[in-house]
């Protein structure tokens, strides 16, 4: 089950986990790295951490948006297993609606 979690739940230490045991894991992606290159970021995790997905985000007059901070080139999934286009599709579908806009690259793996 994909669960949306605010920045102040999510396990900082199963998250950087998962990133390393991830085949697509990349330095854009751990929590330490999110924390310096953005101010707000929430994530989709899978389970108990199996997949992870950083949802890096802005707003500006009220509107929400998901952006790639400056120095992340490649966010989206990253899992302990392969990646499958239907796992991206579902994360990409629990983005929360209050979110308006999307601008991101997703890693070479999605």
């Amino acid at each position: 089950m994909i669960v949306y979690k605010k920045y102040k739940e999510i396990d900082q230490q199963k998250w950087d986990e998962c990133i390393q045991a991830s085949p697509n894991g990349l330095i854009f992606a751990y929590s330490w790295y999110l924390d310096a290159v953005c101010d707000t970021w929430d994530a989709l995790v899978l389970n108990d951490y199996e997949a992870v997905f950083p949802i890096t985000r802005k707003s500006k007059i009220q509107i929400h948006y998901f952006f790639n901070p400056i120095f992340a080139l490649q966010l989206g999934v990253f899992s302990r297993k392969t990646v499958t286009s239907e796992l991206v599709l579902e994360c990409i579908e629990k983005i929360p609606s209050k979110i308006k806009m999307t601008d991101i690259y997703l890693n070479y793996a999605n």
